[in-house]
C-alpha cells in the first residue's frame, strides 16, 4: 500500500477521527444497556442525569446522579419504580423529609416535578428529561475525551463544560497562596516553561509544558495521527506533546473527582511541577478531602515523566533496580544516612520498610535538590507521617544519569 505514504496528515486525521467516532458509536449501545443519560431541565436550569439499574437491593430500581451544567457538581439520587411513576431521592438516603423528583414516564424520557419538602410551603419545580441516544463528538476533542464519551457519556459532558482560561504565572501563585495560606515561590525554568491555566467553576490551577506558539493558549492536545505513541518518541518535542497529554487526562480526572465530591466545599487539590531538565519532568499533587466517608481523605504523591520518550517513569527504572521489592530497604538505609535525626520520631516508624512500600509508581519525585521519598507504606490512620518534605536523597549519593 505505498500510495498511502502521500497522504498528508491533515487527511490522515479525518480518517482516524471518523474511525474513532464509528468505534464510539458501536461501543457506546452496549454501555447505555447498563447506565442511561438524560438531559433536560429542573425549572430554569439545565442539568444531565445518568441512572444505573441497581439490583442488589429489592426496594431500589435505580442508583444515580445529576449534575446542574452551572454548578457541574454530583448531586446522587436513589430511584424507586412504582408503575409508571419513577422517584428519584436526592442524596444517599431516602427519608421522609427528603427532596425527590417524582418522574412520569413520556415518550423517550420522563416529565414531572422536583419537590423540596424541606421548604414550607413545599417547593415545586417542573421537570423535564429526555434519553440522551447518542454522544455527538467533536474534531478537536482529545483522546482521553473520546474515550469518555464511549465509556461515560455523563462525565464526558460535564469535562466540555469545564471552562479553562490561560493566566499568567503572577495569577497562578496568587491563586496558590490564597488557597494553601503559603507562598508558593518556583525557580525561573519552571515559572516560564509552562502555560497556566485555570479553571473558573473549580478554581483549580493546571499546567501544560510550552512547546511552540501555536500549542500555547490552548489546553486540549488534539489528536494527532503523525504523534509517535510508541516507547521511544522520535524527539523532545514528540515526547512534551506525549506528556501534555497525560497531564490534560491528570487534569480532567482531578475534575471528576472534585464534582463527584457530595461536599466539594471540603474538596482541595493542588499539582505543581516540582523539577524539569532536557530529560525529566517531575510533578507533586497534594488532594485534601471530606467526601462524606468516615474520615477526611489525604492524598499526596508524585509523577515523573521521561522527556525523551513521553513516559511515565517509575522509581525501580531510575534506580535500575531488578524489582521494586528492592525499594523499601532501600529507602530506609538512605533515611539512616541522610536522615538520622528524624528516625528518633515516636508517631512515625520511618525505619519500618513496610512504610516505604507501594512508593515504586507514585511515592517519589525529583527535586531541584535531589530525590524526594513519600513513604506511601502508612496506614490511613498515620496518613499525618506521609506529609513529610525532608525525605531527599542528594543526586551525588544517586547513580542517576540526569543527562
Amino acid at each position: 500500500m505505498p500510495y498511502l505514504l502521500f497522504l498528508n496528515n491533515n487527511y490522515i486525521k479525518r480518517i482516524r477521527f471518523i474511525l474513532i467516532v464509528l468505534i464510539s458509536a458501536i461501543l457506546f449501545i452496549s454501555v447505555c444497556a447498563q447506565a442511561a443519560t438524560y438531559t433536560g431541565r429542573i425549572g430554569n436550569e439545565e442539568i444531565i442525569l445518568e441512572l444505573t439499574d441497581d439490583e442488589r437491593e429489592p426496594e431500589i430500581s435505580y442508583i444515580g446522579r445529576y449534575f446542574k451544567q452551572k454548578l457541574l457538581v454530583d448531586m446522587p439520587v436513589i430511584g424507586i419504580e412504582n408503575q409508571e411513576e419513577l422517584k428519584l431521592f436526592e442524596g444517599f438516603e431516602r427519608t421522609d423529609s427528603s427532596t425527590y423528583i417524582q418522574l412520569l414516564y413520556q415518550d423517550a424520557g420522563f416529565i414531572g416535578k422536583r419537590i423540596e419538602t424541606s421548604t414550607l410551603p413545599t417547593n415545586e419545580q417542573p421537570v423535564y428529561l429526555h434519553k440522551i441516544q447518542y454522544i455527538v463528538t467533536s474534531p478537536s476533542d482529545s483522546d482521553y475525551l473520546l474515550e469518555l464519551s464511549v465509556e461515560n457519556p455523563y462525565e464526558y459532558l460535564r469535562q466540555k463544560k469545564f471552562q479553562f482560561k490561560e493566566i499568567d504565572y503572577q495569577s497562578m501563585q496568587m491563586n496558590y497562596n490564597k488557597r494553601n495560606h503559603l507562598p508558593l515561590i518556583l525557580p525561573d525554568n519552571l515559572k516560564h516553561s509552562f502555560v497556566w491555566f485555570n479553571e473558573s467553576i473549580s478554581g483549580f490551577d493546571f499546567f501544560k509544558l510550552v512547546i511552540d506558539d501555536e500549542n500555547k493558549g490552548n489546553l486540549i492536545v488534539q489528536n494527532n495521527a503523525e504523534q509517535n505513541t510508541d516507547t521511544i518518541a522520535p524527539n523532545i518535542e514528540n515526547a512534551d506533546n506525549k506528556i501534555n497529554s497525560e497531564l490534560e487526562i491528570i487534569f480532567r480526572r482531578m475534575l471528576a473527582d472534585f464534582a463527584t465530591c457530595f461536599h466539594y466545599e471540603e474538596y482541595s487539590t493542588t499539582m505543581m511541577p516540582v523539577f524539569l531538565s532536557d530529560k525529566f519532568l517531575s510533578i507533586q499533587l497534594e488532594t485534601h478531602m471530606d467526601c462524606g466517608g468516615a474520615h477526611p481523605v489525604e492524598i499526596i504523591k508524585g509523577i515523573t515523566f521521561n522527556r525523551r520518550t513521553g513516559n511515565r517513569m517509575t522509581l525501580t527504572e531510575l534506580l535500575n533496580f531488578a524489582e521494586p521489592s528492592a525499594i523499601a530497604p532501600w529507602a530506609v538505609e538512605q533515611i539512616k544516612t541522610h536522615h538520622q535525626v528524624h528516625l528518633s520520631d515516636t508517631e512515625c516508624d520511618y525505619q519500618k520498610a513496610s512504610n516505604w512500600e507501594w512508593m515504586d509508581e507514585s511515592g517519589w519525585a525529583l527535586t531541584p535538590d535531589g530525590l524526594m521519598l513519600i513513604p506511601e507504606g502508612f496506614p490511613e490512620y498515620q496518613r499525618s507521617c506521609k506529609f513529610i518534605n525532608w525525605a531527599i536523597i542528594p543526586f551525588d549519593s544517586l547513580n542517576i544519569d540526569m543527562h
